[in-house]
């Protein structure tokens, strides 16, 4: 009787040790399913911020082509009334008309090209200000992923493209200015 009361003290010890080694192991599960939920959830709040950002940044760039289909409006516009009018200031023959009917052309070409600048000055700002946002939005993705992350390449790209077109909208602000500086010093 003695042996088998040894025999079944070892074999519960034996027992307990494994249950207990057991539980260890369960419990060292347990953790890393709680660690791995709380990093899902971390995840997903990035995921799903990305993609309100990425619907922003879209929103803004459909909001700045609008404005380049406006702009370019503006300036088929004002390139079409400014060589109406040195047609009507210079006529073909080289006869210009009479002082107070250029004086009146000139005052409304600079107001049209007064409108223009504030209106060059304003699409500038906005591209600055969506710029500045981007670099924001960029800023978070940066921090939230490594420096090799490939949503980075399309930041640049969209940086350059809209440094491109700031400098385009001086150009082109600078060669109107020429042109009817130009024009109308041939008027006189």
């Amino acid at each position: 009787m003695d042996e088998i009361l040894t025999r079944w003290a070892a074999d519960l010890n034996k027992y307990q040790k494994q249950f207990q080694q057991q539980a260890e192991q369960v419990a060292k599960w347990d953790r890393l399913l709680v660690d791995n939920t709380q990093k899902i959830s971390n995840l997903y709040a990035k995921t799903f911020q990305a993609e309100r950002d990425a619907a922003e940044v879209e929103r803004q760039l459909t909001h700045i082509e609008n404005q380049q289909e406006e702009l370019e409006q503006w300036l088929q516009r004002y390139e079409s009334e400014v060589e109406e009018m040195v047609q009507r200031v210079v006529p073909g023959d080289g006869v210009g008309v009479s002082g107070s009917g250029v004086d009146l052309e000139r005052e409304r070409t600079y107001r049209l090209a007064e409108r223009l600048n504030g209106r060059l000055d304003e699409l500038n700002r906005d591209l600055t200000d969506v710029i500045d946002e981007i670099n924001a939005v960029g800023g978070m993705l940066s921090r939230s992923k490594g420096s090799d992350d490939p949503v980075s390449c399309p930041f640049v790209k969209f940086f350059f493209f809209f440094f491109f077109f700031s400098n385009l909208v001086q150009l082109g602000r600078s060669l109107l200015t020429l042109e009817i500086s130009s024009r109308m010093l041939c008027a006189c």
